[in-house]
């Protein structure tokens, strides 16, 4: 379970880390998802502006990654990166790692809740 991100760049790299981890275990595309959605409910401007455009691309993901084809959902996940990549590019952020130099998760040792309506840490 991630923490919430310190700036864009770790919003941009938190999605890319989405990508893998629903490619390593499919089965969390929805629970992935409703963690993305409630982070970026949490973040406020300009994480929040960022975090809104990788929602919108992970949601296109999303739709692919629900085909029980795993070659496809690799290759989809990957052209999320890439956009996700593009989109910081377009900030000003550094490049986003390699696809093999992603970690398949992420467990942070405060991550915040899925409660969208808790109080925000």
């Amino acid at each position: 379970m991630p923490a919430l991100p310190a700036d864009t760049e770790d919003t941009l790299r938190l999605f890319a880390i989405a990508g893998r981890t629903v490619c390593a275990a499919p089965q969390t595309l929805d629970e992935v998802h409703a963690r993305l959605q409630a982070l970026a409910a949490r973040l406020v401007a300009p994480e929040a502006g960022a975090a809104s455009e990788c929602l919108r691309l992970f949601r296109l993901f999303a739709r692919v990654a629900q085909v029980p084809k795993e070659r496809l959902r690799i290759e989809a996940a990957k052209a999320l990166c890439r956009d996700l990549d593009a989109l910081g590019q377009r900030l000003d952020l550094p490049p986003l790692p390699d696809w093999d130099d992603l970690p398949q998760g992420i467990e942070a040792a405060q991550p915040f809740a899925l409660d969208v309506a808790a109080p925000a840490p």
